[in-house]
């Protein structure tokens, strides 16, 4: 019998990829990426089209990937990373607000759209979902500490300071 691992094949494959790249095995992760046509697949494959500088192939793939399932967070984080990296984030805000319609109940789809909304210089709209994002997963000190970012950028030290309170120490949080 088979082991299942949480996060299923996905995060499996995705973490495999990701691994390879870190260590310099670009080779092996085009392996493991080979085409079979699943959405995961597809976010591996973009993996490592972008570390070999080709990024619009990479894009190609990701939006393929979301073409099957808008509300793919895999798909959704990947495609904005390449998005924000070429200083094109507002190309993905629509992109979020349809995964956040579908996925409403997801946080890390939800704060992923509160991201892009800060990353287009919407702090108000941004903290909204961030806000949102927290109240779907409160033990969340990530989405506690861009909830506050979101607060600060939009000139609210006070709200800002009470939502670092909850959070646990770390360095981002020293940092705010």
């Amino acid at each position: 019998a088979a082991l299942a691992l949480p996060g299923g094949r996905e995060q499996a494959l995705g973490g495999a990829v990701d691994l390879a790249l870190a260590l310099g095995e670009r080779e092996r992760a085009r392996r493991w990426a080979a085409p079979a046509g699943a959405p995961a697949d597809a976010v591996a494959r973009a993996a490592v089209l972008r570390a070999e500088g080709r990024a619009e192939a990479a894009e190609r793939e990701l939006r393929a990937a979301l073409k099957g399932d808008p509300a793919r967070f895999e798909a959704l984080s990947a495609l904005f990373e390449l998005l924000l990296a070429a200083r094109r984030a507002p190309a993905f805000l629509p992109l979020a607000e349809r995964a956040a319609g579908l996925a409403p109940r997801d946080p890390r789809v939800v704060a992923l759209l509160g991201e892009a909304r800060l990353a287009v210089g919407d702090a108000t709209r941004a903290e909204t979902e961030l806000a949102r994002a927290l109240g779907l997963a409160p033990d969340g000190d990530t989405l506690r500490l861009e909830l506050a970012r979101a607060q600060l950028q939009g000139q609210r030290p006070r709200p800002a300071l009470e939502t670092l309170r909850g959070a646990a120490d770390s360095p981002e949080r020293e940092a705010l």
